[in-house]
């Protein structure tokens, strides 16, 4: 039988990553903010400890851009708040890049709070070809 978080078969090579002994285990030990968990290659994680820099941040206007917020946290001491205004282009957006993982199943997990009455949550999953944008989108309306 296999130690903690690990395939009972071993060291493997993946198609996203390498595995290693025990890092799911590890990772629990250290504090990471996704614990219950551990199935998978994790490709990002943020708790906001660090800003919001490597996010690409928008909105309708500058009242509606992202900030860095301590009020309401799931893991670790940050979130990221969007507040979007009650006119048509009343928007909060905030996007991250990063490399198109090995063609296999992948998913994502995101957590929210509405603090107010909310017209559209959208999560966007987009891939750029070279010539073809493929957009995939859970919308809560």
């Amino acid at each position: 039988m296999g130690i903690h978080g690990k395939p009972d078969w071993g060291l493997q090579l993946k198609k996203t990553i390498y595995s290693f002994d025990d890092l799911s285990e590890l990772a629990v030990r250290l504090g990471s903010i996704d614990f219950f968990d551990r199935r998978g290659d994790v490709i990002l994680l943020d708790s906001f400890e660090y800003g919001l820099g490597k996010w690409d941040l928008g909105g309708g206007s500058v009242g509606s851009i992202p900030i860095l917020s301590t009020d309401k946290v799931r893991s670790g001491g940050y979130s990221a708040k969007l507040v979007g205004e009650a006119i048509d282009t009343g928007y909060s957006s905030m996007s991250i890049d990063f490399p198109y993982p090995a063609l296999s199943k992948w998913g994502f997990e995101t957590s929210f709070l509405m603090y107010t009455n909310i017209d559209t949550i959208a999560i966007c999953l987009k891939k750029f070809t070279g010539s073809q944008k493929l957009e995939g989108r859970v919308k809560y309306d």
